[in-house]
């Protein structure tokens, strides 16, 4: 079952000061372009692999004139395994590329983006399990997320401030009745 999508944003912010004499007009634009290719494939009947691709391009023209730009690949790799019909073990990777866009009207007046702004790059590692019985849905989780140079603000100032991790788990439970359906999680 391959899958493909081709999107594109495009975001313009403006900020003028209503009744106000000889007031600044600032504005800012942003667009990123995208495209994206995923496939799943059966290995056997009990092991499926699926595997994809984003690429995406971000052109930002900010308040201060500057340009930032970023583009680049973002991987996705899984695999799952089909224990029997109601069991299945799963792990996976997956990567995505986010740059800056607009900054919202309320703060363009008071806030900048680093001359030096890189785009942030995160990388997500997962492995889990699931078991589905009847109404019965259950899922766990075990992550590793890792983002490096994220994007953050600093004394108004959005700029890369370094990695961050996130490491965790997630639980999910959940009881499909007719037309109710009950649930709960933890992470």
């Amino acid at each position: 079952r391959r899958s493909s999508d081709l999107d594109y944003r495009a975001e313009q912010t403006e900020l003028f000061p209503i009744g106000v004499a000889n007031a600044r007009y600032d504005s800012e634009k942003a667009s990123v372009k995208g495209i994206f290719v995923q496939d799943y494939y059966n290995l056997s009947p009990q092991v499926r692999l699926n595997a994809g691709a984003r690429y995406d391009d971000y052109q930002v023209r900010d308040m201060k004139q500057q340009r930032l730009t970023a583009d680049g690949l973002s991987p996705n790799l899984g695999l799952s395994f089909a224990m029997n019909e109601h069991f299945r073990l799963f792990a996976g990777y997956s990567s995505a590329l986010r740059g800056r866009l607009t900054t919202n009207s309320f703060v363009l007046d008071n806030r900048s983006n680093a001359a030096n702004l890189q785009a942030e790059q995160a990388h997500h590692r997962q492995i889990g399990a699931e078991y589905i019985a009847g109404a019965w849905h259950l899922n766990a989780n075990l992550f590793d997320t890792l983002i490096e140079d994220a994007i953050g603000e600093f004394k108004r100032v959005y700029q890369n401030l370094g990695d961050v991790q996130n490491r965790g788990y997630d639980l999910k439970f959940s009881y499909h009745l007719t037309t109710v359906r009950l649930g709960g999680s933890v992470a």
